[in-house]
């Protein structure tokens, strides 16, 4: 089942982007954990500013709401450095005011490392670090990710 909803979400980003913007964007879906009763002014103040930001084409919010993840995909003309900070800016910097996270299920990786600072405080990243020294001393496992 959950291969399932991994496929039609993919079916969705590359559709809808796809179709309606003439573009497969590369990365062009992000996802937040949001607290269930922020999700609706969180999301309509986000959506607001990506709508103001050119180069933005759309911005469609998607996700399983009953555990505050929700999933983004913004359609952009390009898929430069800039633009791509513009949008994530505007979609992380909320988070840390209502205890949200920059990632949901799908991960932090290397896009989102830079926002990590906004959801978790100095202690929980320099645990990350220990915890990732400890089971991979020789830093073999996703190098560059998360933590270094």
């Amino acid at each position: 089942m959950t291969k399932a909803f991994w496929v039609i979400s993919q079916i969705v980003q590359s559709k809808l982007v796809g179709r309606y913007f003439g573009i497969v964007v590369k990365n062009g879906m992000t996802e937040a954990s949001i607290p269930i009763g922020e999700i609706g002014q969180i999301m309509n103040d986000i959506l607001s500013e990506l709508h103001h930001i050119e180069g933005v084409l759309g911005a469609y919010p998607f996700g399983h709401v009953a555990d505050g993840n929700i999933h983004l995909i913004v359609g952009k003309e390009n898929n430069s450095q800039q633009l791509t900070k513009q949008i994530n800016d505007i979609v992380y910097q909320p988070l840390s005011a209502v205890k949200g996270s920059i990632s949901a299920e799908h991960g932090i990786g290397i896009d989102k490392k830079p926002y990590l600072q906004l959801t978790r405080s100095q202690d929980e990243i320099k645990l990350m670090k220990g915890l990732k020294q400890l089971f991979d001393p020789k830093n073999i496992l996703n190098p560059g990710r998360i933590v270094n």
